[in-house]
């Protein structure tokens, strides 16, 4: 017969004030490390905001895009290409004004930078 463990006899209860300290110590340190990074990171999810797709007629860099934003106060938005090197997510956060404002804001950056071949807005 195999047996894996000779002596079956653990001290759970004994111990149980080091697994409190151990405890304790982790959890101060995740606390800790949500203060060092100011605080939880919301996404769009939980912080609110606007969504736009875009797609360009060629390729363009997300530093393109992020000035063209930034000519209509958009800049502080999250760019993330999304599929080809032609679409792109952009995430505008909620204080910069309705649904509708946002994306005639995000579409009139766009074409005022005429080199980036604004192509049509997706969503």
């Amino acid at each position: 017969m195999l047996q894996i463990f000779a002596n079956p006899r653990y001290d759970f209860i004994g111990k149980r004030r080091w697994a409190y300290l151990v405890s304790a110590l982790i959890v101060l340190a995740g606390l800790a490390h949500i203060a060092y990074r100011g605080g939880l990171q919301y996404g769009i999810d939980f912080a609110g905001g606007t969504l736009v797709q875009v797609r360009f007629q060629q390729g363009t860099t997300v530093d393109a895009v992020r000035s063209a934003l930034d000519r209509v106060r958009l800049g502080d938005s999250v760019i993330q290409q999304f599929g080809d090197p032609q679409e792109y997510l952009i995430r505008v956060p909620a204080a910069s004004g309705g649904l509708d404002e946002v994306s005639k804001r995000v579409e009139g950056g766009l074409r005022e930078a005429g080199d980036l071949g604004f192509f049509e807005k997706q969503g």
